[in-house]
Parts: structure tokens; C-alpha cells; sequence
């Protein structure tokens, strides 16, 4: 049975102890659905505590689904917002492969997540080898700035790595050298 728009307004009012007005404009909001209007009324700091034992009798005594099962609705609603606005970033940015300054490689950031979600093992090793031979990795894009700083330490490290391989091989060639003639 589906409530009409006046019940679910007077519902959520009820619950979140809010005014007539601000209970549908929070309905309004969301597009109608009650859960999700109680949670923006909650982060909005409008919602009376929910640990009365009043609150929670009355609603045991109207059928309703318990704190618990609401609770955790609402941390799962929380996270499913939290990966949908990261993938959102994740589509305004991209990652870039560069070697000399000019990019090899570019690609949305979301597709580079997926790759080292999906294929870790294969990934991680082809950009640290890449690095080593003198590559740098980045991110571009309006939301890019902090990941690209992480990046850049990331690079700098490989490649500090990657030159002290290169030296020690050296010496070890020159000494081998030295000693065969």
C-alpha cells in the first residue's frame, strides 16, 4: 500500500519533529522517498535523538523495521553515496602516463581504478617498471590535485629507486671489467 504525498509529509513532520513546510520540502528534495528525506533532515540537524525509549516503543508497537535495521539502511545508503560521488571525481579526472614531459598514456581516472581493482597484479608491476624507465604517472582534472601530489611522491620514489639500481649495476659492471683484464 502506497501512502499519498499528505501521509508521508505528516510522517515524516511526526518523526523528525519538523514543520508542515520544511517536511516537504525535504520530501520534495528526494524525490518523494521517505528514508532519504528523514537522513537529509538528520544531517541537517533537524531530527529530535532517536534514543528515547518512547521513540523506540512506538515504533515496535506501530510494526515498523527496528533502530538497528534502519540504521544500518542508512550507513549503506551513506556509502552508497560516498562511491557514487568518488566515481563521479573519478569521470572529471584522468590519469595521465607521461615520459619527458608529453603524456603516453591517458585515460579517465575511473578506467584506472577499475584496472587496479581488477587486474592488481598485472598493473601495479607494468607502472613501477614503467617508472623505472623513466616514466611518471599523474592525474589531471578539476578534483586531481591532491591524488597527483601522491602520485608525484610516488614517481620521484621509483625513480630515486630506480637510479640507484642504475649506479649500483654500473660500479659492479666497471668492477667486473676491471677485475677480467
Amino acid at each position: 500500500m502506497q501512502m499519498d504525498r499528505i501521509e508521508m509529509v505528516e510522517k515524516l513532520r511526526e518523526r523528525a519533529n519538523v514543520g508542515y513546510e520544511e517536511a516537504k520540502k525535504a520530501l520534495e528534495q528526494c524525490e518523494w522517498d521517505l528514508l532519504d528525506a528523514m537522513v537529509l533532515l538528520e544531517t541537517k540537524g533537524k531530527v529530535k535523538p532517536e534514543g528515547s525509549e518512547h521513540s523506540t516503543k512506538r515504533r515496535k508497537a506501530e510494526g515498523e523495521e527496528s533502530t538497528v535495521t534502519g540504521e544500518a539502511r542508512r550507513g549503506l545508503d551513506r556509502f552508497f553515496r560516498f562511491v557514487g560521488a568518488l566515481c563521479k571525481r573519478a569521470t572529471r579526472n584522468s590519469f595521465v602516463l607521461s615520459k619527458g614531459g608529453e603524456a603516453v598514456i591517458t585515460m579517465p581516472a575511473i578506467v584506472f581504478i577499475i584496472l587496479v581493482l581488477s587486474a592488481f597484479w598485472v598493473t601495479i608491476p607494468l607502472l613501477l617498471v614503467s617508472i623505472f624507465y623513466g616514466h611518471s604517472i599523474g592525474f589531471r582534472g578539476p578534483e586531481s590535485k591532491a591524488v597527483d601530489a601522491v602520485a608525484k611522491r610516488i614517481s620521484s620514489a621509483v625513480e630515486n629507486l630506480s637510479q640507484e639500481v642504475k649506479e649500483e649495476f654500473t660500479e659492479k659492471q666497471e668492477r667486473t671489467d676491471v677485475e677480467g683484464q
